[in-house]
């Protein structure tokens, strides 16, 4: 049995012959989508049964298991479904089996990595259609990504056009049992192959604004070495700076980029550390009704790739109270109130929302801060006051005329002794 990775939360056997029978469903609708970027791809497969079935299983063709980064099922009302996946290592066909007792139709959603390459262009190996084990007839759409010129693919039954923006190539197949219709996409473009290991987010608001500080570990996904990362610039930003475990890291921000130059160059599959820390404008956190609130996504916006693990920690002001996190929880550490929300597998096609609300305690503080600086401004207005305007204020009394110097009387001159 090949091992697994362990972020990899699936179980995969290996089959050393065929796979099981399973009672899958006939005449089925079947309708795929796949969201290609460059570092990685999504496909999601809307799949409606024919007829009842306990099980159906759908194939895909990868040249590693390497390349499977979440399967995840889910049916009619959403609720996660339960899977099995099977990996044969002699035919390179990944199948996952889904449970489907009493439902009629489902939405499997399998993220893939590692799959495309770069030598002046970007080559990437797509499975246009499912493997099934019945014939079917199944409807694709794969979706280039923004700013990608398509130059080439290899994939019958199957035309090109542009929506949004992007190139999508799309068809109707007729479509064999256990045919295998994976095939090779080149375009040309500006993208990155790298992915998030892990992102810890931390938040600290204040009535001026919101101190952030991220701190995030970049994987090379592709068969070049790099040593920069680009991202998009947090929205609102001011005073930016990147730095690692040893001091300040150069970077470039502009354009609505920020490009962080590493200190080295990794290879494939490794990473690299480092901290972005920025503010955000006091009107990232509102205030109604006494309550301040903090919204937005685990996955910030200017990240627009994969991230295998991301965590986010608010720290609220001192003082601050009844604090309620959709999305997380809440505790108490060191006298102020943290609010926490993790989640796994994100991208900008799955994020996990939160929302914090809470009594803020700077606005006691504020208050006391502001009623400090009145009483201030008072007492110097006083002092001013009383050093200057008194003196303004009191007329002058007239000076009495100078007398005139009289002449010094010289000495009589001393006379000689005889």
């Amino acid at each position: 049995m090949q091992s697994l990775p362990k972020a990899l939360a699936i179980m995969l056997l290996v089959l050393a012959s065929s796979l099981p029978s399973v009672a899958a469903a006939q005449g089925v609708d079947y309708r795929r989508t796949v969201h290609l970027e460059a570092p990685y791809q999504i496909y999601e497969d809307e799949i409606w049964l024919g007829s009842p079935a306990e099980s159906y299983a759908v194939g895909f063709s990868l040249t590693s298991l390497n390349e499977v980064f979440q399967v995840i099922a889910f049916g009619p009302s959403n609720e996660t479904l339960g899977r099995e996946a099977f990996w044969m290592n002699t035919t390179g066909i990944f199948t996952v089996v889904v449970n489907t007792t009493g439902i009629d139709h489902f939405r499997l959603v399998t993220t893939l990595h590692y799959t495309t390459t770069y030598s002046s262009n970007y080559t990437t190996r797509v499975n246009f259609f499912p493997m099934l084990d019945h014939n079917a007839t199944v409807e694709t759409s794969v979706i280039l990504p923004l700013g990608a010129e398509l130059l080439s693919y290899n994939m019958t039954g199957i035309s090109n056009s542009t929506e949004g923006g992007r190139t999508v190539l799309s068809g109707t197949l007729e479509l064999n049992a256990n045919s295998i219709k994976a095939g090779g996409v080149v375009y040309n473009g500006s993208f990155q192959l790298i992915e998030i290991e892990w992102l810890n987010r931390t938040m600290m608001p204040s009535p001026s604004g919101v101190s952030v500080e991220e701190t995030l570990r970049v994987v090379n996904v592709g068969n070049t070495r790099i040593n920069y990362a680009q991202f998009n610039l947090p929205l609102g930003y001011t005073e930016i700076s990147v730095y690692d475990s040893i001091g300040a890291l150069d970077f470039n921000a502009s354009n609505g980029s920020l490009g962080v130059n590493f200190r080295t160059r990794i290879f494939r599959g490794e990473g690299y550390v480092f901290t972005i820390k920025y503010s955000l404008p006091s009107s990232s956190v509102t205030v109604v009704s006494g309550r301040s609130q903090i919204t937005g996504d685990l996955l910030p916006s200017w990240c627009r790739f994969l991230a295998r693990d991301v965590s986010l920690q608010i720290i609220m002001p001192a003082g601050s109270s009844d604090a309620q996190m959709s999305g997380g929880s809440v505790s108490s550490e060191g006298g102020k109130l943290i609010a926490s929300a993790s989640a796994q597998a994100l991208s900008p096609y799955k994020n996990q929302p939160f929302a914090l609300s809470y009594v803020s305690g700077a606005a006691s503080y504020s208050g006391i801060f502001n009623l400090a600086i009145l009483i201030a401004i008072a007492i110097a207005a006083v002092v001013l006051y009383l050093k200057f305007g008194r003196k303004r204020a009191k007329p002058e009394s007239p000076q009495p005329p100078a007398k005139p110097q009289q002449p010094q009387k010289k000495p009589p001159p001393v006379l000689p002794k005889k």
